[in-house]
């Protein structure tokens, strides 16, 4: 319970700072509509890539060199324009100052602009005013690239800001690269340069020599204060330490984190020009990543317009019909069963054990790839070849190698056997192991002792749950809904009765974005994770409410 109480105090702080996702002001949760956003999530052959896909693929190019052409993406970007003048990063996704700003990108690439100019700059004049109010009061990185997103889209709309001076002043103030390096483009796209530029070079020469004496340079830093740099005519007085680091990617861009890859390529390429540097593993890398488009791979994406991603594909298909998927799953179960090794697990890729990689690090990774096996293979309706070593394997973990294990392997072994439809051996004696280890955690104790189908036996744990969520109701806390949906699901696994289980309800419609789905505080992107916590949440939250008639 100790990092979801420090949560519930840290959300005041979060909150003064402008930083949380703005919740809707009423309505209930809709079920329904949470469903849709699911199936939305869902990868199919006609799907359009993620916006922000086609945005970062375009810069790479643009940094390159290389042709890139979007015009196949215009019709769809300028469909993204939503009733308030702003983009969405996919169908039916609010409005966001970083949707709109990569909108209007692909869109000038594309020779084409927004079809209402005019409802688009007043969007991002309002996106800056409430920048501008949160920077008032504290300033950090996520309302910094905000704002510079705001100014970097209404210069593509020919939209001068009234309160320019305040937002270039407020990244002036920032002291890192990143701050440096948004004043000085947003002023160069507004004709407003910084004042003693020879000032500017000082400062940031200085501040790179330091951080790179003390080994705390982040790419993201250097890469700013390369850029800036370069803007501003300078040089560095360590220009050795600048190297940078060849960027060869092992894979093509693929899977949850295509979009950082993206990103990470343009930054690298960024700086390999700026620094006259070879990179020769640009065109490979180019060639591998021509397709933004997501693989066909059955199942859901985090994200619409995203990669695969197998570790949620089973809980999400549970809710949009496991039946339905029968068919398309059958080629992934058949390579899947090809990776049963002789002693009944599951393995991906082989994995070795290294001086960077433990034997119980090897352990986890065989128990993550045995239970993607079973999904698959449960979601196919097919068996695996040999289930009598696998289950061996399974309750030698559960004999010899719990203490090993962190309480998510402990739960990922029990959702094999659950996969399975069976039980480990001796699972009272676990069931101990696991509340003396992890009894501070109260949502992990009774996720286990359902999966055991044992009663939970925590004494006090329901008081110092519904403790967290009272301090919610009294102060009106909107807090990430995996992390409530945890707590909520803890006090109905325990049986307990919560007599405000309708202000908690009422609390996730508040939550509940316009696209149906539910985002992570500090996003305006709904995701398939929170979504699917808020279903489950939703589920548990009526129970108890029923409990209380």
């Amino acid at each position: 319970m100790n990092r979801k109480l420090l949560l519930v105090l840290l959300v005041p702080v979060v909150l003064a700072c402008g930083a949380w996702p703005r919740w809707s002001a009423a309505g209930e949760f809709d079920r329904q509509r949470a469903v849709e956003f699911v199936h939305l999530c869902r990868n199919v052959p006609d799907r359009q890539p993620n916006l922000l896909l086609i945005y970062w693929k375009l810069k790479v190019c643009e940094a390159a060199g290389e042709a890139f052409d979007v015009k196949p993406y215009a019709e769809y970007a300028a469909g993204l324009q939503n009733a308030d003048g702003g983009f969405g990063t996919w169908p039916r996704d609010a409005s966001t100052a970083e949707g709109t700003l990569a909108a209007l990108a692909v869109l000038r690439a594309a020779g084409a602009g927004p079809k209402d100019k005019s409802a688009c700059a007043a969007y991002l004049q309002k996106c800056l005013d409430g920048q501008l109010g949160a920077a008032a009061r504290y300033i950090d990185l996520v309302i910094m690239r905000e704002m510079h997103g705001c100014l970097m889209a209404m210069s593509m709309v020919a939209a001068r800001p009234p309160r320019l001076d305040e937002a270039l002043g407020y990244l002036e103030r920032d002291g890192r690269p990143w701050g440096w390096y948004y004043r000085v483009t947003a002023g160069k796209a507004f004709n407003r340069p910084v004042n003693d530029p020879a000032a500017w070079i000082r400062k940031l020469d200085d501040l790179a020599s330091v951080e790179y004496l003390r080994r705390i340079w982040r790419t993201e830093d250097r890469h700013c204060a390369i850029e800036t740099m370069h803007l501003l005519g300078g040089t560095f007085t360590y220009g050795g330490w600048i190297g940078l680091a060849s960027y060869e990617p092992t894979s093509t861009p693929r899977g949850p984190n295509r979009l950082g890859q993206l990103e990470d390529a343009w930054r690298n390429v960024r700086m390999a020009r700026l620094l006259k540097q070879e990179t020769p593993w640009l065109a490979q890398w180019l060639k591998e990543s021509a397709s933004i488009e997501p693989s066909v791979v059955p199942g859901f994406a985090g994200m619409p317009g995203m990669e695969t991603d197998s570790s949620i594909t089973l809980r999400a298909a549970r809710v949009a019909g496991e039946q339905a998927m029968k068919d398309e799953m059958s080629q992934p179960a058949a390579a899947w069963l090809e990776k049963q090794k002789p002693d009944g697990y599951f393995e991906e890729e082989e994995t070795k054990i290294s001086r960077w990689f433990t034997e119980v690090e090897q352990l986890q990774s065989r128990i993550d790839s045995t239970w993607k096996a079973l999904a698959v293979l449960h979601l196919a309706g097919v068996e695996t070849k040999d289930r009598a070593t696998l289950t061996a394997w399974l309750n030698g973990i559960v004999d010899k190698r719990r203490q090993d294990l962190t309480s998510h392997g402990i739960l990922r072994v029990l959702e094999c056997f659950e996969l399975l439809g069976g039980q480990p051996a001796g699972g009272a004696a676990l069931a101990e192991h696991f509340r003396a280890r992890f009894s501070n955690d109260a949502p992990a104790v009774v996720r286990l002792c359902t999966l055991l189908k044992i009663k939970p036996n925590l004494p006090g744990a329901d008081a110092r749950l519904m403790g967290i969520l009272e301090r919610v109701r009294e102060r009106d806390l909107p807090m990430e809904v995996g992390v409530l949906a945890e707590m909520v699901e803890a006090v109905d696994g325990l049986g307990a009765s919560y007599p405000h289980a309708d202000y908690i309800a009422a609390l996730l419609g508040r939550m509940q974005r316009a696209d149906g789905g539910f985002a992570k505080p500090g996003s305006d992107h709904s995701n398939l994770y929170d979504t699917l916590a808020a279903i489950r949440m939703s589920e548990a939250l009526r129970r108890l409410m029923k409990n209380e008639e």
